[in-house]
């Protein structure tokens, strides 16, 4: 089956997670090996194809998320307490 932009942002809000102007999504484009801004995704109308996926062979759609409030940006922080490591999300069902 295919997942459009908006199968997307419903999976998202499921996830309770807003999509608004405060955050920036893009989803990794594996056939151009870079990120793409959502909303350009779903302008170009750009559908992800699920159809061979199964619980043996499953497939990945990477999405990366980034909140663009600048009230949790301080840019006079040092560096090392920005950097706390990394951390990683799970969105896989």
């Amino acid at each position: 089956s295919q997942c459009t932009i908006s199968d997307l942002k419903l999976f998202l809000k499921k996830q309770s997670i807003s999509v608004d102007d405060s955050l920036l999504v893009e989803c990794y484009l594996d056939t151009f090996g870079a990120f793409m801004v959502l909303s350009a995704c779903e302008a170009a109308g750009i559908k992800f194809d699920f159809s061979d996926a199964s619980v043996e062979k499953p497939k990945v759609l990477t999405l990366r998320l980034t909140d663009c409030n600048s009230d949790h940006l301080d840019l006079n922080k040092s560096s090392q307490a920005i950097n706390t490591g990394p951390s990683n999300c799970n969105t896989i069902p």
